[in-house]
């Protein structure tokens, strides 16, 4: 049972980002040539929003999924409530040990400091 719902997890997951990519495919759709990485994750997290996915484990890894990206491009200011909603939904649906929460937080926490809001990392690695 374990593995069957781990596997579709996995399967949703991969279908999010895929249909993601295939979408930014300039073969797909019109003028796209331009979409920049930075515009393809603020997509991403435009799409997570409004995909209404049921399964919390999904929501939780692809929104850490897409705050991490948008981190790695240096957009704190849209990463930063994407990695909070992870969080926060990770510690109310799945519990704060599981693996999915923390690497949710974890992420949220690394945000936090190159933000150079380091008090607020310790209270987040501390909670």
């Amino acid at each position: 049972g374990r593995a069957e719902l781990e596997r579709q997890r996995a399967e949703q997951v991969k279908g999010f980002l895929t249909g993601l990519l295939r979408d930014a495919s300039p073969h797909h759709a019109g003028d796209v040539g331009s979409l920049t990485a930075i515009d393809l994750m603020r997509q991403a997290s435009d799409r997570l929003q409004a995909a209404g996915i049921a399964q919390p484990e999904v929501r939780v890894e692809l929104a850490t999924l897409i705050g991490e990206g948008l981190v790695t491009l240096g957009d704190y200011d849209r990463a930063e409530p994407v990695l909070e909603q992870a969080a926060r939904e990770g510690r109310r649906e799945l519990g704060d040990a599981h693996v999915l929460t923390l690497h949710a937080r974890l992420n949220q926490a690394h945000m936090l400091r190159l933000r150079g809001r380091v008090a607020e990392q310790h209270r987040e690695l501390l909670a």
